[in-house]
């Protein structure tokens, strides 16, 4: 048996200010499934996104109004985006008590500047009375391309009349690079990074793997989740080992005559090292019981890791004109972690109302905050650390 559906593609656009839709020529959106049941107990499914379009970025005012802008007009040039997903989903039902599903995923997004942007920023024009600021052309490129890849598998079987279990596992492997180049003005040059060892175009390839067990246990009333789930991950990066001046070069001597001492600051000869493999175990309980005919208590407990987002572990911000870094990610960030605990009751009352009493507490450590490192020139950047603390009743 076979099922399939997929709405046409839809041509997108914008909205004028009169509220009238211009159609943007290239522009397009597709989705579609595709369904098949092989035999009695094995379905697939495979299903896909597609959407791509093309507009004008950036900065469209300089500072001030935009009475004067063209319609749809962006300074900074026209910008292309494509994204992409799919994946692939396999039930397969074991026996009457046992099943398991294996998901399998891809998906792709692309962000590039085509055309349109100028190789300086202009000044900024005013007009004759000087009130309203106008349009300049601005130089800024921008290029990402971020994939990502998974694949799960989920078990569940009803192993006795009083358990039933579930486990599963999944892999994770990321790819991203980003260059952005902003040019505020000629004295003024900004580059901001997210590419392996500071070249441009070598993507960074992040691995997360998770595996669980849970068993859902019910005896004379006691129902019983017992829970453990194991994280671990590596960012496969290559990052500098100097906090507070980052991009120092180790061969520089001040000792030597001006001609033979070296750049002071320079990423290709600072300092690196590798990410290593960080990993977590995450047990959780949790327990339900019947004082009587009308009356349930309930306990929780849970440990729950997050690791940081990938902009604060990657991130690299250069001031290019002076060489120096404006701001930078924590490859060493560890992720954030929360102890979560829960006591209930659930009382019965008269007329069909029940009263549910709960108190709860959360402990939340390694939050992250942005920070401000300054090395021995006076010069600093931004930068991010675990610093903060939570406890949430």
């Amino acid at each position: 048996h076979f099922a399939a559906a997929a709405p046409a593609a839809e041509r997108t656009g914008f909205y004028r200010g009169d509220g009238g839709f211009v159609a943007d020529s290239g522009n397009y959106n597709f989705t579609g499934t595709l369904t098949a049941r092989l035999t009695p107990n094995l379905k697939v499914k495979a299903s896909g996104m597609f959407q791509g379009w093309e507009e004008y970025w950036g900065d469209q005012r300089g500072t001030g109004g935009n009475l004067f802008m063209p319609e749809k007009y962006g300074s900074a040039g026209k910008m292309e985006f494509r994204e992409d997903l799919q994946y692939v989903l396999v039930t397969h039902t074991v026996s009457p008590k046992t099943f398991y599903e294996v998901r399998m995923t891809r998906s792709v997004s692309t962000q590039d500047t085509l055309s349109g942007t100028a190789s300086v920023t202009k000044g900024i024009q005013r007009d004759k009375a000087g009130d309203y600021t106008l349009g300049r052309q601005r130089a800024w490129w921008e290029e990402w391309h971020r994939k990502r890849f998974g694949f799960k598998v989920d078990l569940s079987s009803q192993a006795t009349k009083g358990n039933f279990m579930k486990m599963g596992i999944e892999v994770l492997r990321g790819s991203l690079d980003m260059m952005q180049l902003y040019f505020y003005d000629a004295s003024n040059r900004r580059m901001r990074m997210l590419v392996d060892e500071s070249t441009p175009g070598k993507a960074v390839h992040p691995l997360h793997v998770n595996f669980y067990v849970q068993d859902k246990m019910e005896f004379e009333g006691l129902v019983a989740n017992i829970g453990l789930r194991f994280d671990f991950y590596n960012y496969n990066y290559e990052y500098f080992t100097n906090l507070f001046h980052p991009t120092a070069n180790p061969n520089y001597d001040a000792s030597l005559p001006p001609g033979l001492r070296g750049p002071f600051n320079d990423p290709e000869l600072a300092e690196t090292a590798k990410t290593e493999l960080v990993y977590h175990l995450q047990p959780r309980l949790g327990f339900s019981y019947p004082v009587n005919d009308r009356s349930v208590i309930h306990v929780n407990y849970g440990s729950f890791t997050q690791r940081p987002n990938f902009d604060k572990i990657y991130r690299r911000y250069y001031d290019i004109t002076g060489n120096e870094v404006d701001e930078l990610g924590n490859a060493r960030l560890k992720p954030e972690r929360t102890n979560a605990y829960d006591f209930g009751l659930v009382q019965g009352l008269p007329f069909g109302f029940r009263l549910n009493i709960s108190t709860y507490y959360k402990d939340v450590k390694n939050l992250v905050q942005t920070v401000f490192y300054e090395d021995s020139t006076g010069s600093d950047y931004k930068g991010f650390a675990n610093l903060d603390y939570a406890n949430i009743k």
